[in-house]
C-alpha cells in the first residue's frame, strides 16, 4: 500500500508498529534474516573462523580503535550489518569481530545471516572497500598495485583524467576485472603485485607486451628480442637504471635512459607533482613505444595521439608462454 500524501504528518502522529498494524507500510518477505545479537569474544572467534578466504586485509589500526571504543563504553549499536551468506560465510565486519577480541568485551551488533554470496562485492560500510578488495572478493584475486597497473592501461591517452580516476567507481569493477582477466597471465609473469615504484612504467610495459604480441606485423622493431624481454627490459631500465637480465643495452635502449632521467628531474622539482599526473602517463606510453620499436632518439617528444593499438580492443595474452619469465 503507497504512503499517504502528507506523510510527514502521519509519521508524527504515529509510530512504526502501527503503521505495520494498519498496512500503512508493509515489511518485505526476504529469504535474508535479521536479528540484534550481543556477541563475545568468543562468538566473535567462531565468526572469524568462518571469514571467507578473500576477504580484505585486516588494518590493524582500525581494530585498536574500535577495540578502544569498546573497551572505554563508547561503541553503540549500528546499522552496519555483521553478514553471513547463504555458504556461512563471514562476509562483513571481519574488523568489528577482531576488535571484540581484542577489547574482550561483549558488544550488541545487528547480524543477518542468509545473505545472497553477490552481496558481499556491494558491501561498503565500516572502512571502505576499495576496487580490488571488491574484485578479489568476487572471485577474482587483485593487489592494489595490480589494479591501478591495469586501469592505467585502461585508460584513453588523450583524456585528461588518468586510469584510476577514469575507472574509479564499483560501477566499473567487472571492465576492470574483466581486462585484467585478459592478461592477468602477463601480471603475474613479471610479478606486478610485488613491484614497487610509478604503475605508469608497468602499464607501459603491459601495452609493450600486447602490442608485441598481437600487433607486430604492424611495426618493424631494431632488436631481435622477445615480447616479454623487451617489456621486462623496459621497467629494469626505467626503474634501475640496468638489466636484472643480464641484456646488453644499447643505443636502441636509450629512449628507456632518458625516460629514467625525466623521472629523477620531476622527483627533484618541488614544484610539480612526482611523475603522476596525465602528462607524465602520455610521456611514458611515448616513450615506451619508441622503446618497444628499438628506435633511436636524440630529443623527448610525445605523441600528440595513443602510439599503440587501442588495448581495450585486443585479444587475451593468458594463451602465452612464459618459459623465459
Amino acid at each position: 500500500m503507497p504512503l499517504p500524501s502528507d506523510c510527514s504528518q502521519h509519521f508524527t502522529t504515529m509510530n512504526l508498529a502501527s503503521l505495520l498494524e494498519t498496512h500503512t507500510i508493509d515489511s518485505i518477505d526476504r529469504k535474508e534474516k535479521i536479528a540484534i545479537i550481543n556477541i563475545n569474544p568468543e562468538l566473535a572467534d567462531y565468526l572469524l573462523s568462518i571469514n571467507f578466504e578473500d576477504n580484505r586485509t585486516l588494518s590493524v589500526p582500525h581494530v585498536k580503535r574500535m577495540a578502544a571504543d569498546m573497551k572505554s563504553g563508547l561503541w553503540i549499536l549500528s546499522n552496519d550489518a555483521v553478514c553471513i551468506d547463504v555458504s556461512n560465510r563471514l562476509i562483513n565486519a571481519n574488523h568489528r569481530m577482531n576488535a571484540v577480541k581484542l577489547s574482550q568485551t561483549t558488544q550488541p551488533f545487528l547480524v543477518m545471516w542468509d545473505v545472497p554470496e553477490a552481496t558481499a562485492q556491494q558491501l561498503d560500510v565500516g572502512r571502505k572497500r576499495t576496487m580490488h578488495e571488491r574484485i578479489t572478493i568476487s572471485g577474482t584475486r587483485m593487489t592494489v598495485k595490480e589494479c591501478a597497473i591495469i586501469r592505467h592501461t585502461m585508460n584513453e591517452y588523450s583524456k585528461a583524467a588518468l586510469g584510476t580516476i577514469e575507472y574509479s567507481f564499483a560501477r566499473h569493477d567487472r571492465v576492470v576485472e574483466k581486462y585484467y582477466s585478459l592478461h592477468c597471465d602477463f601480471m603475474k609473469a613479471m610479478n606486478a603485485k610485488q613491484m614497487t615504484g610509478s604503475a605508469f612504467i608497468k602499464a607501459a610495459a603491459l601495452k609493450i607486451y600486447v602490442e608485441m604480441t598481437h600487433y607486430s606485423f604492424r611495426h618493424v622493431f631494431n632488436h631481435g628480442m622477445s615480447a616479454f624481454d623487451r617489456s621486462m627490459l623496459f621497467i629494469d631500465l626505467v626503474e634501475n637504471g640496468y638489466s636484472n637480465h643480464g641484456f646488453t643495452v644499447s643505443e636502441t635502449e636509450i629512449s628507456s635512459i632518458k625516460l629514467r632521467n625525466m623521472k629523477a628531474k620531476k622527483k627533484a622539482d618541488a614544484r610539480g607533482n612526482y611523475w603522476s599526473d596525465k602528462d607524465a602517463f602520455q610521456y611514458t606510453m611515448s616513450i615506451a613505444f619508441k622503446f618497444m620499436t628499438g628506435e633511436i632518439i636524440e630529443n623527448v617528444s610525445k605523441y600528440k595521439k595513443d602510439p599503440f593499438t587501442n588495448f581495450l580492443s585486443a585479444p587475451t595474452t593468458n594463451t602465452q608462454s612464459f618459459e623465459n619469465a
